[in-house]
């Protein structure tokens, strides 16, 4: 995860800031990484057929790996002195894309690995501690930034930070590479996308509603640091700093969500006796985020940006570990089909992110001096009619219940019945 956080969104955007570049230059280095989601799509189908003769794990690995390589060419680049020019910003892009496609294309098979090795009843467990534990690299990460960034606050000192994400994604795939491989029993012997399926209502629902929240939340997401640096004049510590908070609010909160769900079916947990929902809870406090930033002004962003900060990274972990949670729970019995609807999702994801990415470009456009105001007022009410009308429930009939789920324990299926 710090190799993801280094190579991510925020510091590319952040360097944007830092370097000067223009928004237009802005939107298309923020939109064409998210299309490497839709990219792995294809990847997917590409490899699907190897993973009748190579393991999951294998298959994951490799892709992983040069995935991750593709980030050593502007980082030689850079160290041969080249110069940074619109077309470098450009092409910095197309690389983020590729990388992004290819990384995510493991990431399916990953998926599908995974769902051979966590047991049903710890879904929550696993999705918990996994964003329990990867929040501690993210937080090493932003707090090295954090006091480079502050001490080196030069655009060349992003190069440290390349070759910091590019150590780390090795000291991962070694981790990986430590995992036990799915076993025969467990790997389905039918090795297809089966597309037809996500019309069912188990899977359209989710389908449905994390393509157009994603395509909410980047509609503003790729300019909060290029904000704070370019039109606030921040500098780039502030923001690896701000985004340590997050990581604490989701490094502190990760495991409660996790247990939360498994204790309650995946579904919710009570506060003074009524039910609450996870997926609600955390995106209902993600929707409202951007409007704090309306206030314009440099000395009072700074106080509210590390509680804001850290209040996203609540919510952020609870929407994250549900969805994940709900993705395993309805795709039980079928390590293939979570890859299937998985693909589906991050594909969704990258279309709605990438077009909500460059209509913000254009939002901003639009107004000469409140820009900026005008896309986080349009961001939140976004958000938050997603949430109201597509937040699926947390929970399904056991009727509905796909792939050999087990049906719900009365309490647990009571809850479902209040969160309709």
């Amino acid at each position: 995860m710090a190799y993801e956080t280094w190579v991510g969104p925020t510091y590319l955007s952040t360097w944007a800031g830092t370097l000067g570049v223009e928004r237009n230059q802005l939107a298309w280095l923020t939109a064409l990484p998210i299309l490497g989601s839709l990219g792995q799509a294809v990847g997917v189908l590409l490899f699907l057929r190897l993973a009748k003769n190579i393991s999951l794990k294998h298959l994951c690995l490799t892709l992983t790996l040069f995935a991750r390589s593709l980030w050593l060419i502007p980082l030689v680049a850079a160290w041969s002195g080249s110069k940074i020019t619109a077309e470098s910003v450009g092409m910095i892009g197309v690389l983020a894309a590729a990388s992004s496609a290819i990384g995510l294309t493991s990431t399916s098979f990953w998926m599908a690995w995974m769902r051979t090795l966590v047991p049903a009843h710890q879904e929550g467990w696993f999705w918990g501690g996994r964003n329990h534990w990867s929040t501690i690299g993210v937080l090493c990460a932003h707090f090295f930034s954090a006091v480079w960034l502050k001490a080196n606050a030069g655009a060349t000192a992003f190069e440290v930070l390349l070759l910091l994400a590019l150590l780390s994604a090795l000291g991962s795939l070694w981790l990986l590479s430590r995992l036990p491989a799915a076993t025969k029993s467990n790997t389905p012997e039918v090795f297809r996308f089966e597309f037809k399926r996500l019309q069912e209502p188990q899977f359209k629902e989710l389908l449905l509603f994390a393509g157009l929240f994603h395509g909410a939340m980047t509609l503003a997401g790729p300019y909060f640091p290029y904000y704070f640096t370019r039109e606030l004049g921040l500098n780039g510590s502030h923001v690896a700093f701000w985004s340590i908070m997050a990581q604490l609010g989701m490094w502190l909160t990760s495991s409660f969500w996790g247990r939360q769900l498994d204790l309650n079916g995946g579904l919710a947990f009570r506060v003074l006796g009524k039910p609450l929902s996870v997926l609600k809870l955390g995106t209902i406090l993600m929707s409202l985020s951007p409007l704090p930033y309306i206030i314009s002004n440099p000395p009072v962003i700074q106080w509210v940006g590390p509680a804001e900060y850290f209040i996203n990274g609540v919510a952020s972990a609870a929407y994250a570990i549900a969805l994940n949670t709900l993705i395993f729970q309805r795709t039980r019995g079928n390590a293939f089909m979570s890859m299937t609807l998985f693909s589906a999702i991050t594909a969704i994801q990258g279309i709605l992110g990438a077009s909500t990415a460059l209509l913000g470009s254009k939002i901003l456009d639009s107004f000469s001096s409140t820009g900026f105001q005008a896309l986080w007022v349009i961001a939140a009410a976004s958000r938050l009619g997603v949430v109201v009308f597509f937040c699926p429930k947390l929970a399904l009939p056991s009727s509905a219940s796909s792939d050999g789920s087990q049906p719900l324990s009365n309490s647990a299926s009571d809850l479902a019945h209040e969160l309709k």
